[in-house]
C-alpha cells in the first residue's frame, strides 16, 4: 500500500486542473453541458451516489451519512470492505437543482483528487478535519467542480465571453457562472497544464458547429424559472427557419430575414407562452459562417472583413480592399437596404431584415458543403474509413498560423482515417488540392501533435471528382 502523505498546506490548483482534465479526456467529453452523472455511470464499479431521501431506505438509516445531523449538503466516504465511494446528497433541504449538480461535481472532486486516499486523516472519512485542513480540501474540490463545467483550457481561448453564455452553455448557476468568468476575464487567472490542447481539441468539433445547439439547450434547461426571459435573447430559435440566433440585439433572423418575435397583437399571454413553449422541442440548426479577418467592434463603428474570399477561395488583396480582386465578391457584409455594416455571420440584416451582401455568397456555399456531405458521392470513398473527430481542431491550428493559402484550401473539406491510420482529405478543386499536397507535412504534425494514433500519410482528393 503507498504511505500516505500529510495534508496540503494549501490548495493544489496546478494538481486539481490535472486531475479534472484526466477525466475529461479519459471519457473523451467533448460537448456542453458536462453531467456528473454520466461521469458517476463510467465510474459505477467504483462511485455510487444516492440522494438523502433515497438513501434513508438503501442504507437503512434515518440520516444517511448524518447530512442533517451535521448540516452539509453533501457526504463522500469510501466504504470499507469494498473501496467503493459512496456520495449522499440532500435533496429535502436544498431543492435548487444547479445546486444539486454543482454540489455532486464538488464531491466528484474529493474522489478524483484522491482526498479520501491520500492522507492518514482522510482515510475513509473527512469529519475529523481540523476547519483550516477541511478548508484546503474543500477549495481543491469546489475548483475541480468549476474546470469540470467549464474548462479554462477552453474559455481561456475566447473573447468576450458574458456570464450568462458561461450560465446557458455549461448548465450551471448564474452565481457560479459570475465567478467563473470573473476568475477568466477580470482576474484572467487560468492555471495552465500540459493537458490544455488536448482538452481545447476534443470540444473545437461542437463549439464550431453546435454552438447554437448547446446554448439553446440551456434556454430549455431554465425556461420557466424566474427571470428566466431575460436569457432568451442569447440563443433565439427563428419560427420559420428554425435557426439559432445568438445576437441578443437582432430583431429578425440573420438567416432568413423573418420577425424573431411572434406577432402578439392578435394572441394572449398564455398564446405567447405556449407559442413559444413549443419551440423548445423544435429541432434547430446552426449554420457555416464566413471566417472573419477583423474583430468586430460595434463600439466603434467597425465591422470584419473576411481573410479570404469563400467563392473563389483568392487571399490576395489590399488591406483597404472591398471586393474580391478576382471574382468581385464583396468583402465586407452591408445590408442592401440601410447600406451599414454588418457581422459576416448575416445572410439577413438583423435590424430589417433585408438581404446583405453576404448572402448570394452564403446560397452558394450551402450548395458546396452539401456535396461534402454524402460519404457515397465522395470518389475513392470505403465504408470503413471513420470522420476524422479533431479536422476542425487542426484547421484552427492552421488557421493561428496565418497560411491564408492553405486556411482557403481548407475552408471546404473534409477529413477520414483509413483502417491504417492515415488520413484522408476531401476539398473542392484542384487547386486546393494541390496547396493540401504540399503541406501535407505541416497537416501532419498538427494532427499527430496531441493524437495518440500516429498518422504516417495524408491523401487528399476531390470532392465529386472521376
Amino acid at each position: 500500500m503507498p504511505a500516505r502523505r500529510e495534508l496540503p498546506k494549501k490548495p493544489r490548483f496546478q494538481y486539481v486542473t490535472e486531475r479534472a482534465y484526466a477525466v475529461l479526456l479519459d471519457l473523451g467529453i467533448d460537448h456542453f453541458p458536462i453531467s456528473p452523472w454520466k461521469i458517476i455511470e463510467q465510474f459505477s464499479d467504483r462511485i455510487r451516489c444516492l440522494s438523502w431521501s433515497d438513501g434513508r431506505s438503501v442504507l437503512n438509516t434515518d440520516d444517511p451519512f448524518h447530512l442533517h445531523k451535521i448540516g452539509a449538503e453533501a457526504r463522500t466516504l469510501r466504504i470499507r470492505n469494498t473501496g467503493i465511494y459512496m456520495i449522499v446528497y440532500d435533496d429535502v433541504r436544498v431543492t435548487n437543482k444547479d445546486r444539486i449538480l454543482w454540489t455532486i461535481m464538488h464531491e466528484l472532486g474529493h474522489v478524483f483528487c484522491k482526498h479520501l486516499d491520500n492522507f492518514d486523516a482522510t482515510a475513509l472519512d473527512r469529519g475529523g478535519l481540523t476547519d483550516d485542513e477541511n478548508g484546503v480540501l474543500e477549495v481543491e474540490a469546489h475548483f475541480f467542480a468549476s474546470e469540470m463545467y467549464a474548462p479554462s483550457a477552453v474559455f481561456s481561448r475566447f473573447t468576450g465571453v458574458t456570464p450568462e453564455e458561461i450560465q446557458l452553455l455549461c448548465g450551471i448557476s448564474g452565481q457560479a457562472a459570475r465567478k467563473i468568468h470573473k476568475r477568466l476575464y477580470v482576474d484572467e487567472s487560468h492555471v495552465g497544464t500540459r493537458m490544455d490542447e488536448k482538452v481545447f481539441r476534443n470540444f473545437t468539433a461542437s463549439l464550431t458547429h453546435h454552438l447554437g445547439e448547446m446554448m439553446y439547450a440551456g434556454i430549455v434547461r431554465i425556461w420557466g424559472k424566474p427571470n428566466y426571459t431575460k436569457y432568451l435573447k442569447y440563443c433565439r430559435k427563428c419560427h420559420r427557419c428554425r435557426s439559432f440566433n445568438m445576437d441578443p440585439n437582432a430583431k429578425h433572423c440573420i438567416y432568413c430575414g423573418n420577425s424573431l418575435e411572434f406577432d402578439r397583437h392578435e394572441m394572449t399571454l398564455i398564446e405567447w407562452h405556449n407559442a413559444e413553449k413549443a419551440m423548445l422541442s423544435v429541432p434547430g440548426k446552426d449554420h457555416f459562417s464566413f471566417p472573419e479577418r477583423h474583430g468586430y467592434n460595434p463600439e466603434q463603428d467597425s465591422a470584419p472583413g473576411i481573410s479570404y474570399c469563400p467563392i473563389c477561395m483568392n487571399e490576395e488583396f489590399s488591406p483597404d480592399a472591398k471586393f474580391c480582386r478576382v471574382c468581385g465578391h464583396p468583402l465586407y457584409n452591408v445590408c442592401l437596404e440601410e447600406r451599414k455594416l454588418l457581422k459576416c455571420d448575416a445572410h439577413y440584416c438583423p435590424d430589417c431584415g433585408s438581404e446583405t451582401s453576404f448572402h448570394r455568397g452564403y446560397q452558394l456555399v450551402e450548395e458546396r458543403l452539401k456535396r461534402f456531405q454524402n460519404e457515397r458521392q465522395l470518389c475513392h470513398f470505403e465504408d470503413d474509413w471513420l470522420e476524422y473527430p479533431y479536422w476542425d481542431f487542426v484547421q484552427m491550428c492552421i488557421s493561428s498560423k496565418g497560411n491564408l493559402a492553405l486556411r482557403s484550401a481548407l475552408l471546404y473539406s473534409r477529413a477520414f482515417v483509413d483502417d491504417s491510420d492515415g488520413i484522408i482529405v476531401y476539398v473542392l478543386s484542384e487547386k486546393a488540392a494541390t496547396i493540401v499536397r504540399d503541406n501535407q507535412q505541416l497537416i501532419l504534425q498538427k494532427a499527430n501533435k496531441n493524437d495518440t494514433v500516429k498518422h504516417g500519410s495524408l491523401e487528399v482528393y476531390v470532392v465529386n471528382a472521376v
